[in-house]
């Protein structure tokens, strides 16, 4: 173990992200196992504290929920000092909130004293209620806008407590790593892994309004140039060829236009 490593035992994260996301729902359902079912805005700032073991080491985690009311302006940004995890939240049954995302980020860089900085914070990103069915955010959209930027991404659901550990201890995994200069985003795509020609034609299959048009087709095409227009597009977006994020669901989509049209 390293000299570096042996120093942390204390980090600090920071929650943002739109009113009634359910930030603090995550932040007690992690710490106290419980779901709060009745809303209360956030006045301010809460404070939590948890303990976990991260890579052999006891850390104990101090976590600052902050309030997406811009009248709370004045009080959260006293806290981007120092931070070195947020939990970037919006729900996924309201677009505006997910649409505010970057403009949380914006508010974070403006109070770090250099681009350097905001490198230096590990960012996870929950789109929350995910139990909710009126959904307005697909979730290979928010993959897509995360891998851009190098940034984890997890459904969570407070309510039926689906995926609030995972992401949040892999905020914590990724706050240590950082702090110990090990840090490599997991999200972060390998060079060339896809490209904007397999991104786009993923795009296109899976925003097609009918079975011809995902396969490319006019309305009158046959049998025969069905079967051909659907091997073509195997080809191109096989998952173990295309690596776009929704290259799987693509790929099950034209299997079902094709035997749609075939029957």
């Amino acid at each position: 173990m390293t000299s570096n490593q042996t120093k942390i035992k204390r980090i600090k994260i920071l929650t943002l992200g739109d009113i009634d996301t359910g930030k603090s729902c995550i932040i007690k359902r992690y710490c106290e196992h419980r779901f709060v079912s009745r809303y209360m805005p956030t006045i301010g700032i809460d404070f939590g504290v948890t303990k976990v073991n991260i890579m052999t080491l006891d850390i104990k985690v101090n976590i600052f929920d902050s309030s997406g009311n811009q009248v709370f302006y004045g009080v959260r940004n006293e806290f981007y000092k120092d931070t070195q995890g947020i939990l970037l939240v919006f729900d996924v049954c309201n677009k505006t909130s997910f649409d505010s995302l970057s403009k949380w980020l914006q508010e974070l860089r403006k109070h770090l004293e250099s681009e350097e900085l905001m490198e230096r914070i590990a960012v996870v990103v929950c789109g929350n209620k995910s139990d909710l069915s009126k959904r307005q955010v697909d979730e290979v959209d928010a993959k897509i806008w995360c891998e851009k930027r190098n940034f984890s991404y997890h459904e969570t659901s407070s309510k039926a407590d689906e995926n609030i550990t995972e992401a949040m201890m892999d905020l914590f995994t990724r706050v240590v790593a950082m702090v110990n200069n090990c840090y490599k985003p997991i999200s972060q795509p390998t060079p060339h892994s896809y490209t904007e020609e397999e991104l786009a034609l993923v795009q296109r299959v899976r925003h097609a309004t009918d079975n011809y048009m995902m396969l490319g087709l006019k309305r009158n095409a046959g049998k025969d140039e069905v079967l051909k227009a659907y091997k073509s597009l195997a080809i191109l977006l096989h998952p173990d060829k295309n690596k776009a994020p929704g290259s799987e669901e693509a790929f099950k989509l034209i299997g079902q236009a094709r035997g749609n049209l075939i029957t």
